[in-house]
């Protein structure tokens, strides 16, 4: 377990901040973008398959970027169901 730990503490201080940027960037949103990493490392930790080395970055961009498409997706259909049905 402590060696877990150990990588997953390594991933967060060496992936977070290219994270933080690529969900700011997407969802020009402070609070959101927290969450959206937040989530990411989460489901990661909970996960039982390891992240390869040589995919580590790729691999967490990608979960970011894909939460944020949901999240935007989610907001557009709110807005027009808003529109449709005030």
């Amino acid at each position: 377990m402590q060696d877990k730990e150990k990588i997953f503490e390594q991933l967060f201080h060496s992936h977070y901040t290219a994270m933080y940027r690529l969900a700011f960037s997407l969802l020009h949103d402070s609070e959101e973008r927290k969450d959206v990493v937040s989530d990411v490392f989460a489901k990661l930790w909970d996960s039982r398959s390891p992240v390869k080395a040589d995919t580590q970055r790729a691999f967490l961009l990608t979960c970011v970027r894909n939460r944020c498409l949901n999240i935007i997706a989610k907001k557009s259909l709110n807005e027009k169901l808003h529109r449709l049905y005030p």
